[in-house]
């Protein structure tokens, strides 16, 4: 049923994304759109343009959780690498040897690719581990110079890929000019594991 079939002062009063301005017109507060009346503001809800801002919503939303979940494993990750070579240098000094990176850095290759019109650099790179826990996969992690570094240089970041088993490799770059928090969604980025090749592959632009 539609909407405007009801009453449409209670059905826009029961909608969240409901509100008057500051001249009691009716107005959508996640579109930032003012309507005439109610009636105006239930088509609203029912149009393109309030169904685009919600998707948009729920995109940045789950980028969100995505983004903090792949944290909360990558310090994890991180943290497990650390204990590994805090626990060589212990065992090391008593004449035995006890890692908990049993399989030392992962191998990679390197390619790079220059666009002469925009001036850009295309990186790709691959990562292998070919031993990995089940329900475990690789993660990366951009930091600053000042974060990896004990003689920090402003003009470059590093590229920090942690695994399970393996210790932390930190690959060095170029200061990005664009956000490390790449958006997938316009080219600029992508990460992907392959479980079955056990093959970590990141592309991203410098520049």
């Amino acid at each position: 049923m539609s909407l405007r079939a009801l009453d449409p002062v209670a059905m826009a009063k029961a909608s969240p994304y409901y509100a008057r301005n500051h001249m009691g017109k009716a107005m959508c507060n996640l579109c930032n759109v003012v309507c005439t009346d109610e009636p105006h503001f239930l088509a609203h809800l029912e149009g393109k343009r309030h169904s685009s801002e919600l998707e948009g919503r729920d995109r940045r939303n789950a980028k969100r959780k995505r983004l903090e979940q792949e944290e909360e494993e990558f310090e994890a990750a991180k943290a497990r690498a650390e204990a590994s070579k805090a626990a060589d240098r212990l065992m090391a000094s008593g004449g035995a040897r006890m890692s908990l990176a049993p399989h030392g850095k992962p191998k990679h290759t390197f390619r790079t690719e220059t666009d002469p019109e925009s001036q850009t650099c295309k990186v790709w790179l691959e990562f292998y581990f070919n031993v990995v826990p089940e329900d475990t996969r690789p993660l990366h992690r951009w930091r600053s110079s000042r974060e990896v570094s004990d003689e920090p240089e402003d003009d470059v970041v590093f590229l920090i890929v942690a695994c399970e088993g393996y210790e932390s490799i930190a690959l060095k770059f170029p200061k990005l000019t664009r956000s490390t928090e790449i958006d997938s969604d316009n080219g600029q980025y992508s990460c992907r594991w392959d479980p079955l090749k056990k093959v970590y592959a990141i592309y991203f632009v410098i520049g």
